[in-house]
């Protein structure tokens, strides 16, 4: 596993992996670092065709980022001018009541369009753009 990106990660020694940023893998973590970053145009930038126009700083503002999250790629599949990118994004303890914190999997889906990768549906953390 490479890690991608990071938010304020506890206990987090190492320095995330610089991905070139004209494959795939380097488009998710340009993205998600723009999103972690809070750089709404830059994370826009990556959206493909009238998904960028759809999807509002406003979208990204509503949604829920934790502050300890850290994002780990797991795999990424290219055929042709389509990819899919899985990431692991997980939060520490703290959130967590119980103590547990959080782990799930992402999906991100790319087309590449006029030589760069861009996303294709809405993708982490903007799962409905509605274009406020």
């Amino acid at each position: 596993m490479v890690l991608i990106g990071a938010g304020v990660a506890v206990g987090l020694l190492r320095e995330p992996v610089l991905l070139d940023p004209h494959t795939p893998e380097g488009t998710v973590q340009a993205y998600v670092q723009a999103v972690l970053d809070d750089e709404w145009s830059e994370a826009r930038s990556h959206l493909a065709g009238d998904l960028e126009a759809e999807c509002t700083a406003i979208d990204f503002r509503h949604a829920w980022i934790p502050d300890s999250l850290t994002v780990t790629l797991d795999d990424v599949r290219v055929d042709g001018d389509e990819a899919e990118v899985v990431v692991r994004l997980r939060t520490a303890a703290e959130p967590d009541p119980f103590g547990g914190g959080y782990e799930t999997s992402e999906t991100f889906d790319l087309i590449r369009e006029d030589s760069v990768w861009r996303f294709t549906g809405q993708p982490w953390p903007v799962y409905d753009c509605r274009g406020w």
